[in-house]
């Protein structure tokens, strides 16, 4: 069986950071986002679905990527949803994702579902202060997903803010790494002996 690596936080906490070092200092590697399993209704308009909650843990289908990440740990292919984040609408594009020896889950809400949780072999979450992910949130979301920043922050504060307080922050209780993701000029520091430590006590959780 491949390895499942999750990693949750709160958003541009630093999570994708994370992972792309992972997959630097691991090799073998897959990249799993359950981004990509957003719910979206494509009988609502543009405007509507831009006003609607994405940082529910109901607004992904848990479900479905459990389903797809439970193939590729079991060393089978995927064929994944795309989500386009400008549209806020799942693309009719599809995904073939290959599995590799670690499968590395970088999410909101990827410590949050029991039936991801249950195919984890390890647990990180990123900590990292809310006025910095605001900073880094309207940044990514103006270069890279077509928003404006007025329309970044408004979200942040209106919908993010508060659903990490109440459903991504518990989830830290579930990890068995933490990492600190509030440095500005540093890169979030990875202890690679703690990290293959842990990895060699994969499978061996009681």
């Amino acid at each position: 069986m491949n390895k499942v690596i999750l990693i949750g936080g709160g958003s541009a906490s630093g999570k994708s950071t994370v992972a792309r070092k992972l997959q630097l200092e691991l090799g073998d590697v897959t990249l799993f986002s359950i981004d990509n399993y957003c719910i979206s209704d494509p009988n609502l308009s543009l405007e509507e679905r831009s006003k609607q909650n994405y940082d529910l843990p109901s607004a992904y289908d848990g479900r479905l990527a459990s389903f797809d990440l439970a193939k590729l740990k079991g060393n089978e292919e995927a064929i994944i949803p795309v989500y386009d984040f400008a549209g806020h609408i799942r693309s009719k594009d599809k995904r073939l994702v290959k599995p590799s020896k670690y499968i590395i889950v970088d999410s909101l809400f990827a410590l949050y579902y029991p039936e991801i949780l249950a195919l984890s072999d390890l647990n990180i979450f990123i900590e990292c202060p809310e006025d910095l992910r605001l900073e880094r949130r309207i940044r990514r979301d103006v270069l890279e997903r077509g928003r404006t920043a007025e329309f970044a922050k408004q979200q942040f504060l209106d919908k993010v803010a508060p659903m990490h307080d109440k459903y991504v922050e518990p989830t830290k209780k579930n990890a068995d790494i933490i990492y600190d993701g509030s440095s500005r000029e540093e890169p979030i520091k990875i202890d690679v002996s703690e990290l293959k430590a842990a990895i060699e006590n994969i499978g061996k959780k009681d």
